[in-house]
């Protein structure tokens, strides 16, 4: 069954890929076929099996030889890695289901902060209320716990964002909204503090290591939000009692 799993997050890795390309551009993600972005020419199905023809077509166009990135048969791994480590270890649950669909929502949402650094509202609120719909009629999370998350996942950062406009952006609180309703505010916090250490860890990285940043470059946070809400997930309890521990 987790072999299905994989082999379904290879084709939504496929389709995550178009919303990374087509959303920052403004394109239609559903009634257009894929193409080639230089010479334009419609891709033809035998070109868009996952990862497969990557590697037959030597990673370049059919038609007119430009390189295709790496990145499209490396998201659709990641797509169907990620999604069968979800199943496996939370079964074939509504909470699995639930934080499956978190991870489609999250991927495509941090590769576009990344390149982009925007976060687009077709996956942050169309999110949002998928994650309501699912504490309604799921029972891995109730609707009050999922309201909460909503409102102190995304209110914590509404007020940062206040005090400290120039360094958080409106998609970011939206984010976190979103992930409070799949969640709850516990992890939705704990998503929020842990996306802020990454952050100091890039930046120290980026500015100290690499010398390639300041305090005026702008940071991606929502693509360190995104791996932050699946640490604190999956990891918070054990992260917050290794650091009670230090502290006694």
């Amino acid at each position: 069954m987790l072999f299905i799993v994989f082999l379904f997050g290879l084709i939504i890795g496929s389709f995550i890929n178009v919303l990374i390309y087509r959303l920052p551009r403004e394109e239609n993600i559903y009634f257009s076929r894929s193409a080639c972005p230089e010479c334009k020419k419609e891709i033809s199905a035998k070109d868009l099996i996952p990862i497969l023809s990557y590697f037959f077509l030597r990673g370049r166009c059919r038609n007119c030889g430009v390189k295709i990135s790496p990145r499209y048969p490396a998201i659709e791994l990641i797509t169907g890695l990620g999604l069968t480590g979800v199943f496996w270890a939370l079964g074939f649950t509504w909470q699995g289901f639930a934080i499956g669909l978190l991870f489609l929502l999250l991927l495509p949402a941090a590769v576009i902060d990344w390149e982009h650094y925007i976060l687009p509202d077709e996956i942050t609120l169309t999110g949002l209320v998928a994650g309501l719909v699912l504490a309604i009629f799921g029972t891995h999370l109730g609707f009050f716990e999922a309201f909460l998350g909503i409102l102190l996942g995304g209110g914590s950062l509404l007020l940062l964002s206040l005090v400290y406009p120039s360094g958080m952006g409106g998609g970011d609180v939206k984010l976190m909204a979103m992930v409070g309703s799949f969640i709850g505010w516990q992890f939705a916090l704990g998503a929020i503090f842990i996306g802020a250490l990454l952050g100091i860890i890039y930046y120290i990285i980026g500015n100290k290591v690499l010398g390639k940043m300041d305090r005026t470059t702008p940071i991606p946070f929502g693509s360190l939000l995104a791996p932050g809400s699946f640490i604190a997930f999956f990891w918070g309890y054990r992260i917050w009692e290794w650091y009670i521990n230090l502290l006694i």
